[in-house]
């Protein structure tokens, strides 16, 4: 706890990297309204080809995640008060885990914005 403080700092200068990185790109970027701060457990992007990209994220040896794969509305349990959500659907189909912690340096994490990113680029 003694340093709780000093982690939380340090994955917002994260977060702020990763903003940087995706700007002007086809990545859509976590906000924080003015009123708040964030503590950034996860950065989770939104972008198309998602599953392309969590594959060869994880084929780079790059640790990422999919907290949810499908919307609550698909769940077995909760078939019966929901039916059609189609935002949900898409949310769950292109919602992206970065790496988040408080040991990631500027340089890992443009190097994971720019593969990323490369991943969209023709060809790909």
């Amino acid at each position: 706890l003694k340093k709780l403080d000093q982690a939380i700092e340090h994955k917002r200068k994260v977060a702020y990297w990763y903003e940087r990185e995706f700007r002007n790109s086809s990545v859509q970027v976590p906000k924080v309204g003015s009123w708040g701060q964030h503590t950034w457990n996860q950065y989770v992007v939104k972008l198309p080809h998602r599953s392309r990209i969590f594959l060869a994220l994880e084929k780079a040896s790059v640790q990422c995640g999919i907290q949810y794969p499908q919307g609550l509305h698909r769940q077995p349990a909760f078939k019966d008060y929901y039916t059609n959500l189609p935002n949900t659907d898409i949310l769950a189909s292109e919602c992206l885990s970065l790496p988040m912690h408080a040991y990631l340096s500027e340089q890992n994490v443009n190097q994971i914005a720019r593969f990323v990113l490369w991943q969209f680029s023709d060809g790909k």
